[in-house]
Order: C-alpha cells, then structure tokens, then sequence
C-alpha cells in the first residue's frame, strides 16, 4: 500500500502511517515499511501484538432461581474480556436472544446482560444459558428458573365481631396475598356474592382492595358476612359478624288515661299508657292488689 491509499480497514496516510480502523485478532504479525529514492532504499520492521482476553463469567456457572407464579423473574449474567464480550441467552425452547430490548416484551435482555421473563407460568420453567462471546473465545453459565405458587392468606383475623352505632356505615376489610394473585369475592348471609367494583342493594359495594362498604345499615344488614380469596392453588375465608348498636334513650310516659276513671259495675274497663324510649321500653301496670300485669299476662 502506498501513501494516500486505503484498502478496508486498513489506510496509508500522507506522513507514511499506517492506521488499522477496528482492529482485529488475525491483524497481528510483522508489519514492513519501505521507504525509497534515488539514492536508496530502507526498512523497518513493526510487529503488532493484539491484546484480548477470553470471556470469564463473573457469577457461579450454575444457579437455581425460584419466582411465584405470575411474578417476574430476574436472571444476572456478568462477564469480563477485551473485547468486551457480547452476551446472548439460550431460552428452554432453545431460541435464543441477542439483542437488548427496545420495547415492553414477555422476555426482555437489558444491556448489562441480564435476562427479565415478565409474568411467569409454569411454561417458563426450565434451564436458561448465558453465552458471553468475543473473539478471543467464550464463557458460560445456566440458571435452572423453577415455578413455585402460594395459595392465599387474608391478612386480617379469620372470625371479627364487628358492631357499629346506628346511622353509621360498615367498613368491612379483606387483604389476600397469594401467587398467583388471589381474587377476592364477599358472600353475605343471604347467599348474595359480591365482587370488587360491584354494588349490591344500592347500599353494599366492594372496593377494589378487598374492603366491604355497607351505606347507612339497617338491622336487616345484620349478619355474618364471609370474604372468600381464590386463586388457582387454593382458597382462604374470613367471616365477619355485623351487629348494629341502637342508640339508646331513657323510658318516657308521653300519655295515660285521665287520673279518675269511673265505669259500671260488670263494665269494661281500659286504662292508657303510651312511652317512647330506645330500646322500645317494656310497659307494666301493677293493680290495686300490688300484682304486676305486662303485656305478656292475661
């Protein structure tokens, strides 16, 4: 090659050097400048070393990952080598992936090397294989990716004596874990179910946490209610007994019959007595012979 020439990679510039644009393992070797006039001719010898490391996994070759069904899994690859080296998964069904990730996938491959798997099933399970490359060789390491599931469990205790005062509205929780993530469904006492986001009776609804609100309950709302949480592993309950509290006020006499009363011998006699009170006061009269007569006796 003469000056002001280039050839691929390779390019001779005016001043006689010699510049290699990307070098590469096989550019090594022994390198001769010629330089020439009319008065003679020199040499010289230039021999190129290129420098590179073969990859070397900077985690255990071998690793067993365990994620709950429906969660996402994370699976590190590291590796060290000059060139850095590029690195690439063997999925369990034997495809495999290279290239980072631009966009929301099921599988994604970040550029530091590790692998995600978003939402995982049983399907997923199986041996995944990192392959760090170069050209100076390769490395590589496996992650045995195993499915595990976890049936739910409600946070709160499983049997609740709830009361509350009249006029003011229930607030009835519900919090399920689980893997995959438990569904969550009310059933009341009359064998009505309730799921979230769903109004019952106009005055019933199930907030998307799992709580049941009950609006302004009356003492036909009374009961036991049972939170039920599902998912495909298993069931858990929780009942909740819901008493409604009466305000209470004193027994008052708001009328009787006049004080002096006067009927016929072998007549009828019917004396008044009204009250008002919560709860509804008990009425009892006691006769001129100290006996005591309620609305149970005859």
């Amino acid at each position: 090659m003469s000056a002001n020439s280039r050839i691929q990679r390779f390019e001779v510039q005016s001043n006689g050097t010699l510049v290699i644009h990307n070098v590469q393992l096989q550019d090594r070797g022994q390198y001769l400048c010629i330089a020439r006039n009319l008065h003679g001719i020199d040499k010289m010898m230039v021999t190129l070393v290129v420098l590179a490391h073969a990859p070397k996994m900077m985690l255990p070759r071998h690793k067993d990952v365990t994620v709950y069904l429906g969660n996402s899994a994370l699976l590190e690859c590291q590796a060290q080598g000059l060139p850095f080296p590029n690195i690439s998964w063997v999925l369990p069904d034997r495809s495999v992936v290279r290239a980072v990730s631009n966009s929301e996938q099921k599988i994604m491959l970040f550029t530091n090397g590790t692998l995600l798997v978003r939402n995982t099933n049983y399907l997923d399970k199986g041996v995944y294989k990192c392959i760090a490359s170069n050209a100076a060789g390769a490395d590589m390491l496996s992650v045995r990716l195993q499915i595990s599931a976890l049936p739910p469990t409600i946070q709160e205790q499983f049997w609740e004596n709830y009361t509350i005062p009249d006029g003011q509205s229930a607030f009835m929780h519900c919090t399920a874990k689980g893997s995959p993530g438990p569904t969550i469904r009310w059933v009341t006492f009359t064998g009505a179910q309730l799921r979230p986001s769903q109004f019952i009776n106009g005055n019933l609804f199930v907030f998307p946490n799992g709580t049941l609100f009950i609006r302004n309950p009356t003492e036909k709302d009374s009961g036991n209610y049972e939170c039920v949480a599902v998912n495909s592993v298993g069931v858990a309950k929780r009942t909740v007994n819901l008493q409604l509290k009466r305000n209470s006020t004193t027994a008052k006499i708001m009328s009787t019959s006049a004080h002096s009363t006067d009927v016929h011998y072998g007549g009828l006699l019917s004396l008044n007595c009204s009250a008002t009170g919560s709860p509804s006061p008990r009425i009892i009269w006691r006769t001129p012979s100290k006996k005591l007569v309620d609305a149970y006796y005859r």
